[in-house]
């Protein structure tokens, strides 16, 4: 008779889709799916983070593709289920990472720059987050590689102590303020779109052309 239809494999994503390049990651296990075997997929809707061990506890899955930022993301391991990490806040040896080498992102960024000739650089980072803390490291690395010197400058992380206006006013007030200080011109690397913004915001506040006075 005819073969047994293979077992469709139920696979959760747990992927905020709300970044672009999380989307990105989607658009890839699509293409998986599209060019190998179908999968049956459980796709995380916005906020479900916060519950993650009451579905977790009761899902009869084969296996799960996480981006997962939440106090519960342990109980993500503990299932006994195969689990890739894509973003790298599990921070488990067990669990294979597929992730951007942010080290290298900052590298890339400075040689960008350095070749363009600035003589003058800084960074904006997030403390505290290993991806934006890695990029600043590559930055300034090969910034100092070079004899040069970069100053770098702390944002506070987007949450809810840090949102609405008058938080980002005073954000803007402090970013400014460092970014009136630096030698012109300046090379400056942001870690994030986020940070690029406010950076560009700042910059129209004190009537600095960019990119000739900061690039």
């Amino acid at each position: 008779g005819d073969p047994e239809p293979r077992r469709l494999k139920h696979v959760a994503l747990i992927v905020e889709s709300a970044i672009a390049p999380r989307r990105n990651r989607l658009t890839g296990v699509a293409r998986y799916i599209q060019e190998h075997e179908p999968w049956a997929i459980y796709l995380k809707p916005n906020g479900v983070d916060k519950s993650l061990p009451d579905w977790l506890r009761d899902w009869a899955g084969d296996g799960i593709i996480a981006a997962v930022n939440d106090p519960a993301s342990f109980v993500v391991t503990q299932r006994g289920l195969p689990v890739v990490d894509v973003v790298g806040f599990l921070r488990n040896a067990r669990v294979p990472l597929v992730h951007t080498n942010d080290r290298s992102v900052g590298r890339a960024g400075a040689e960008h720059l350095l070749e363009r000739g600035f003589r003058h650089f800084g960074f904006c980072v997030y403390a505290g987050q290993f991806w934006s803390e890695h990029r600043r490291d590559g930055f300034v690395a090969t910034v100092e590689q070079r004899g040069l010197r970069c100053e770098v400058y702390t944002m506070p992380v987007p949450g809810p102590a840090e949102s609405g206006p008058k938080s980002w006013e005073q954000q803007q007030q402090r970013l400014a303020a460092w970014l009136g200080g630096l030698p012109k011109p300046v090379g400056i690397m942001s870690t994030n779109d986020l940070t690029g913004q406010q950076l560009l915001e700042a910059c129209l506040r004190l009537r600095i052309k960019v990119p000739e006075q900061v690039a």
